[in-house]
């Protein structure tokens, strides 16, 4: 049997005599175990109203016999029920609670639905007129369309609600390769945002991506001189390492200023890569890699951003992966790589 119910809100729709509502509009959204709308069907309300805490008897208890709508809404006037009490005389400062129970298959077993308080009910000392109940009711409604019936219906999106029935635009997706939480799905060799993905740090949520082609043979730059800063081998210096060639040597073009130049559609952050970022390209996706040489590569010498020494900087022989420190001067391949 479908229980679930929800509870919205109260609103007085009669003046009070003497400080006693005598009714109050009471209007509810009913749902299903799954979460959908109980829509077009008749059944069965008990209230209960108890005084002095949740726990206690009710005081006064009514029946209504209702109808949901397309939406699972329904409304009633407390005190309009079926009851053998006495609405008037419930001593509301004694601390009032309404107990909602629901009988949704008409069977004569009801359901507790659950308890609340009538102390943050928002009564009025006045009754309000016609007018002002529709306007209610109708502000009422738009609520209850946008916080229960809009939403994203795309099960493709990050914030996909099956509990709503019409599509607001307000989905979210994934970037492609990474799933709704920000992790790489994508695997090394695969084509990532701009190039060839070769690594993924341990989060997988930040790695590497190399261009899919050499941009040319460039020179290192600035032979017999020392620029501060790029001898840094380790992964994660490629970029800082080319800044520092581009802002300590005025050569151009050389290896760094034709990475820094590179761009492939939105992606334009591209850098020469560190010594290790190099071997990594090597062991990956180029000849070394188990995958198989993804990359393209060609069997020649390949410029990192690390330097050696005022005469020479690091790079590799993609042929056979060994190494060398090698005059700036000479003119090898260079791939650009970018970070995310």
């Amino acid at each position: 049997m479908r229980t679930l119910f929800h509870i919205l809100l109260f609103l007085p729709i009669v003046a009070f005599s003497q400080g006693v509502p005598q009714g109050i509009s009471y209007q509810a959204v009913a749902y299903d175990s799954e979460g959908y709308e109980i829509s077009n069907q008749d059944i069965s309300v008990r209230l209960g109203i108890l005084l002095g805490g949740v726990d206690a008897e009710a005081s006064y208890t009514e029946v209504h016999s209702v109808t949901t709508d397309d939406f699972g809404l329904f409304s009633l006037v407390i005190s309009e029920g079926v009851s053998y009490d006495d609405f008037s005389s419930i001593i509301w400062e004694e601390g009032a609670y309404l107990k909602v129970e629901v009988d949704e298959d008409l069977d004569g077993e009801y359901s507790v639905m659950g308890v609340s308080s009538f102390n943050a009910v928002p009564y009025a000392l006045s009754a309000p007129t016609s007018d002002d109940i529709l306007i209610r009711i109708n502000e009422i409604e738009s609520l209850l369309d946008s916080i229960y019936l809009y939403g994203c219906t795309d099960s493709l999106a990050c914030n996909y609600d099956y509990t709503k029935q019409y599509d607001d635009s307000t989905c979210q997706y994934a970037r492609d390769g990474f799933d709704c939480d920000g992790y790489v799905i994508a695997e090394i060799g695969d084509e990532f945002e701009g190039g060839i993905l070769f690594y993924i740090d341990s989060t997988r949520k930040h790695g590497l991506v190399a261009a899919n082609f050499d941009v040319g043979s460039y020179s290192w730059g600035c032979i017999d001189e020392s620029i501060s800063g790029p001898n840094n081998q380790a992964i994660g210096f490629g970029k800082i390492n080319t800044l520092e060639i581009v802002s300590g040597c005025d050569e151009s073009p050389i290896a760094a200023t034709r990475c820094l130049a590179y761009m492939n559609d939105e992606f334009i952050d591209w850098y020469l890569p560190s010594f290790d970022e190099l071997t990594l390209l090597f062991n990956s996706i180029g000849m070394g890699s188990p995958i198989g040489n993804i990359g393209g590569f060609i069997s020649d010498y390949y410029w990192s951003s690390s330097e050696e020494n005022a005469n020479k900087a690091w790079q590799i022989y993609f042929g056979t992966g060994n190494s060398f420190g090698y005059p700036k001067d000479a003119e090898h391949s260079v791939r650009p790589i970018r970070s995310f």
